[in-house]
């Protein structure tokens, strides 16, 4: 029967290095790992929480994270109604200088009916500072005969159509004109170009082009809107007005006054 040891003289494999067992050592205090529990545990945030220390204690860990799914959770939850079931607040008209608010003397904004317009036809359910003096605007509390041109100082077409909306409003008809100044960087400019054209129609101020966005009619400027008594969008011109007389004959045709 073979020896169970091998002899002395027999060849050995030379030294290999190896991972010794052993037991890790842990500092006092330092967190044992464990086990997670499975999604359909109920409490699994509060294990995901709780974490047991090498003394047999317990310590809180990763409850910012639970707090936050928790946090995030009910602002899901607050947010499922929509624009119209939460009130808006009524945005700060952005300063001006003085000096070009004088020389501007826009008509004061005017006050707008409690119960906004509603429809397909409506328009956007959009909130504006006024330009001048007054105060902040619900665009569907805004009843007609109403003209409404959306413009810029930027905007050419713009710039030389101005004086007929101007002649318009100084007609002294039943008709109201009125102004969104889209998309100028600052309130001053807006206020500059009325001042230098004799603008003195009551004007929104729309730095971010919300209502151009909402009033679909297009992307570019000039855009005109004609709203009846009802706060209905009963037409959309979409580019300049050349004369006079064009801008007239919309107010009779979509408006039914006669300018």
């Amino acid at each position: 029967m073979d020896d169970a040891v091998a002899p002395a003289d027999l060849a050995r494999p030379a030294r290999l290095p190896r991972t010794e067992a052993g037991v890790r050592r842990l500092r006092h205090r330092r967190a044992l790992p464990r086990v997670r529990r499975g999604r359909d545990r109920p409490d699994a945030c509060r294990e995901a929480a709780e974490v047991p220390l090498a003394d047999g204690s317990v310590t809180v860990r990763r409850w910012r994270t639970c707090l936050a799914v928790v946090a995030a959770a009910a602002a899901v939850l607050a947010g499922c109604g929509g624009d119209e079931q939460r009130p808006r607040r009524t945005p700060a008209a952005a300063s001006a200088d003085p000096s070009l608010l004088a020389k501007a003397d826009l008509q004061r904004c005017p006050e707008v009916a409690d119960e906004p317009a509603t429809g397909d036809d409506a328009l956007p359910a959009v909130t504006l500072p006024c330009l001048g003096d007054g105060p902040a605007v619900s665009l569907r509390g805004l009843r007609g005969p109403l003209v409404l041109n959306l413009w810029a100082t930027w905007c050419e077409p713009c710039r030389a159509e101005a004086p007929l909306f101007q002649r318009l409003h100084a007609a002294g008809k039943q008709v109201t004109v009125m102004g969104v100044d889209s998309k100028d960087r600052s309130r001053d400019a807006a206020l500059a170009f009325a001042g230098d054209r004799g603008l003195r129609y009551p004007s929104l101020y729309d730095q971010k082009g919300r209502t151009m966005a909402a009033a679909r009619a297009g992307n570019g400027l000039p855009i005109t809107l004609f709203v009846d008594r009802r706060g209905t969008v009963t037409h959309r011109k979409i580019g300049p007005y050349e004369t006079y007389g064009e801008l007239t004959d919309d107010v009779e045709e979509h408006l039914g006054m006669r300018a």
